[in-house]
């Protein structure tokens, strides 16, 4: 038979407890005979109280009526008279309700606040009001979608799911979906799934897709096409071994002109860091850059797409362009005269 799990309010007294236990073991304490440290006891359980007081939750309503009973029997230890029982219940513990619930306010707020920013940068800020609503009512789980059309061929979908845990904190993750892909030749639909907190933008979610690594919280990252769910996603991988992958410093060694100086080659860096592919000049020429990690490099295609090596990118010499010059010839049909400067 299963250990059935505690609820948010069982856990929280048990935390306490565990709390009181040590003190115990180490002091020799004896809570029933020592008023002052029933009334610390008394003030915690009231704390625990008043912090899940909205709890729709079968079961911490009735650990909450369980709860109201102990504090009941630590008030009248810490206070054995009646009187200064009524005058605490009457005057003091609205003044301390009211205090506390200021507090639970401000750290809602803060909370809020994470959450905002986790919905825009998942692109999807417009489902803030129904997140905030969800996760107030305490639904155990639910989710929000957005759809995104990249190109004339392709359509991004992306979903966050939000799952509660036993503690009443919420669990998220980032499904994201790349419909109609004819460059790959894994099918018309390509679909990934984020967790262990990673949360990113939608062109992060598309250059994943799209098989490059991205850098998320100083961790590069990448799909794993051996990694794939019964729904059909796949998961991402960590890229180890990247010390000494400088990427500002390949950026440097590119000797791009467009990209000398530090905010240049940060802005770059950035962009790379995100998986996007990149249009550079040199020399005239143009080419694509992307990062490697893995490989601890940068990807380089020229015009015609084929991966040329950054030796290879510096030595080529300044394309010199096709000219057409139209010749004068009198009294006689126009010629054409192709040269190169």
């Amino acid at each position: 038979m299963g250990t059935q799990k505690l609820n948010r309010i069982e856990l929280a007294v048990r935390e306490w407890q565990n709390v009181v236990e040590d003190h115990r073991k180490i002091f020799s304490l004896d809570i029933a005979k020592n008023k002052a440290l029933c009334r610390h006891n008394l003030r915690a359980f009231e704390k625990i109280s008043i912090h899940y007081r909205n709890t729709k939750d079968p079961g911490e309503r009735f650990s909450l009526v369980a709860l109201k009973q102990e504090r009941r029997h630590l008030e009248r230890l810490a206070y054995p008279n009646t009187f200064v029982r009524l005058f605490r219940r009457l005057l003091v513990l609205p003044v301390k309700r009211q205090f506390y619930i200021a507090q639970l306010k401000k750290q809602q707020k803060i909370s809020d606040a994470k959450v905002y920013q986790l919905l825009d940068k998942a692109g999807m800020k417009k489902h803030l009001s129904t997140v905030l609503q969800k996760m107030h009512s305490e639904q155990t789980a639910f989710s929000v979608a957005e759809g995104k059309l990249i190109s004339r061929n392709e359509i991004l979908d992306s979903k966050l799911t939000f799952e509660r845990d036993n503690l009443g904190e919420y669990q998220i993750s980032q499904h994201a979906s790349l419909s109609n892909d004819k460059d790959t030749g894994l099918g018309r639909t390509q679909n990934v799934r984020l967790t262990n907190g990673y949360i990113i933008s939608p062109q992060e979610n598309y250059n994943l897709l799209k098989g490059r690594a991205i850098k998320v919280q100083d961790t590069w990252v990448m799909l794993d096409r051996n990694d794939k769910d019964i729904n059909g996603h796949f998961g991402i991988k960590e890229i180890q071994h990247v010390e000494g992958f400088d990427i500002k410093k390949l950026i440097k060694d590119l000797k791009l002109k467009d990209y000398q100086t530090s905010s240049q080659i940060d802005e770059l860096a950035s962009l790379l860091c995100q998986g996007e592919r990149v249009l550079v000049k040199r020399n005239h020429r143009t080419y694509e850059i992307e990062a490697s990690p893995q490989f601890r490099t940068i990807d380089i295609y020229d015009s015609k797409n084929n991966k040329v090596t950054i030796s290879e990118m510096l030595s080529r010499k300044n394309a010199q362009p096709l000219t057409i010059k139209l010749a004068k010839v009198p009294q006689s049909k126009n010629k054409l005269n192709i040269s190169k400067n």
